[in-house]
């Protein structure tokens, strides 16, 4: 599993992960609220969008490399 820091959820962001790579946390609005795109350097890891997200959230994104699960972590 890898772990994603994030700093703060209402600004776009550069992300750490724990792996050692990096990606880019961009909030949106929606419809009904608000959510979250997650966009990553590294082209093993797949990109996704989430509604909403806490601290130690686990999510399963589909990548080349099949299955993959990160954790939230907020800071």
């Amino acid at each position: 599993m890898t772990t994603i820091y994030i700093h703060r959820i209402d600004q776009v962001q550069p992300l750490r992960l724990s792996d050692g790579t990096a990606g880019t946390l961009i909030p949106c609005k929606t419809p009904t609220g608000r959510g979250f795109t997650f966009t990553f350097l590294n082209p093993l890891h797949g990109n996704f969008w989430r509604a909403s997200i806490m601290d130690g959230d686990v999510i399963r994104v589909a990548s080349i490399n099949g299955a993959e699960q990160f954790q939230i972590a907020l800071h």
